[in-house]
């Protein structure tokens, strides 16, 4: 089974979100998230799940490697949002670094998720 066969027949439809960074008026930085893509659709793998301090208090981190169509306009640093569900994009690689869509070329995202515990 191809990659673009599977990420057709398992993948999920989500929308992706990029950030703006902006000041406030203390000079920290604030990342506002608007969306970019309304429509992709992901096959997600998810990994393994930890537990980690993130700003002082105690979360569950999960990570998840995704797959998309190659082309597909995600950056690292980008949201994949499904529903009220988002994931942290840190990484996207294009594995054999194929130019041409033919069934085995994808984009594959690493992506992690924080929730509280």
């Amino acid at each position: 089974m191809s990659v673009d066969s599977m990420i057709g027949q398992w993948g999920i439809t989500c929308s992706t979100q990029r950030p703006t960074t902006t000041r406030d008026s203390t000079g920290g930085i604030i990342n506002t998230y608007t969306t970019a893509l309304t429509a992709v659709t992901v096959f997600l793998q998810q990994g393994s799940g930890a537990e980690s301090d993130v700003l002082g208090a105690q979360r569950n981190t999960l990570t998840a490697t995704g797959y998309c169509l190659l082309g597909t306009d995600i950056q690292p640093q980008d949201r994949l949002l499904n529903g009220t569900t988002y994931w942290d994009i840190q990484e996207v690689r294009t594995p054999d670094e194929r130019s041409q869509a033919d069934g085995v070329a994808h984009m594959r995202l690493a992506l992690t998720r924080i929730l509280p515990l």
